[in-house]
């Protein structure tokens, strides 16, 4: 079952443009069910499973036998490479391997520090946004990605200007599918290739230079390159939350309040462990309202 096709050629594409593709996909699986198919460009045929027994068994069960669909694959190639978003099978399986150390509570732990810091650093700009004002409302998902290459020392970096420009630039939709069926349009002369290549190249050659810095460095940080690379080395040769559901606890602002009082006080990894509702509140946000809204895939 499915929604009856709206343009032979578009598909049902045209009809998704203007809207926010999970509440599309939820709208049409409450009305089909938790498996329905749909149409794409140039009519192609999509399956669309939401049932959670089904789910389980591709993500889950048999996650490497059902091939991840990558939008765009070669553009995404440009600027992420062959990590572990685009790797399958094997090659996934190595890249998973070599990054699990990474993740590890040891290492988090010496992380936390930063990750305060670089807090403190958001908390300050809201509190001169908000000044002497008893109630201001301000947009506090703007600076996150800046706060993100802090944590990093990349702000302000040639990298992080490249990167802005091209996740900036915010090519129309149908652009994009047009440059997925026809590739030859990324090599018009148009503005915005041109500015997309010149960041691909600025971000191949940093990120070059400080992989190439970090394996030569006689002493090792405790970065997020440097425990990748000291992961990689010891190997065999081989959406957000949203804001206004976390601000909106009372329950859990008392909790960060009691423990934590002053907002100028940077937390140890100890008393961040204390807040267990904020942990619930983290994994309930997760649950209802993933990161992740779809996944595509394809089956042979």
């Amino acid at each position: 079952p499915g929604p009856p096709v709206d343009n032979v050629i578009l598909g049902h594409y045209a009809s998704f443009l203007n809207k926010e593709l999970g509440e599309v996909f939820a709208y049409l699986s409450k009305q089909y069910g938790g498996i329905f198919k749909y149409h794409g460009l140039w009519n192609k045929p999509y399956i669309v499973i939401s049932d959670p027994k089904l789910v389980q068994q591709v993500l889950v069960n048999r996650p490497y036998e059902y091939p991840r669909f990558v939008f765009n694959r070669n553009m995404v190639k440009e600027f992420l490479g062959d990590g572990i978003i685009l790797a399958e099978g094997d090659s996934h399986k190595r890249q998973r391997k070599m990054m699990n150390p990474l993740f590890a509570f040891a290492n988090v732990k010496e992380m936390v520090p930063t990750f305060v810091q670089a807090g403190h650093k958001l908390k300050d700009i809201w509190m001169k946004q908000i000044g002497d004002k008893k109630e201001e409302r301000i947009t506090v998902t703007t600076l996150i990605p800046k706060i993100t290459l802090d944590v990093i020392g990349l702000v302000d970096s040639e990298l992080a200007q490249a990167y802005k420009t091209i996740v900036g630039q915010n090519p129309s939709p149908l652009y994009m599918a047009l440059v997925e069926h026809f590739p030859f349009l990324r090599n018009l002369p148009t503005d915005y290739n041109k500015q997309y290549s010149h960041s691909i190249k600025i971000i191949n050659n940093v990120s070059d230079k400080l992989v190439v810095e970090q394996k030569n460095s006689p002493v090792r940080g405790t970065d997020l390159l440097s425990l990748l690379i000291k992961s990689n080395e010891t190997l065999p040769v081989d959406e957000q939350l949203t804001h206004n559901e976390l601000i909106g606890q009372d329950r859990l602002r008392k909790e960060v309040l009691d423990i934590l009082p002053d907002r100028n006080h940077h937390p140890t990894i100890d008393e961040i462990e204390h807040l267990k509702y904020l942990e619930c509140v983290f994994k309930e946000t997760l649950r209802i309202i993933p990161p992740g809204i779809v996944q595509y895939f394809f089956i042979f």
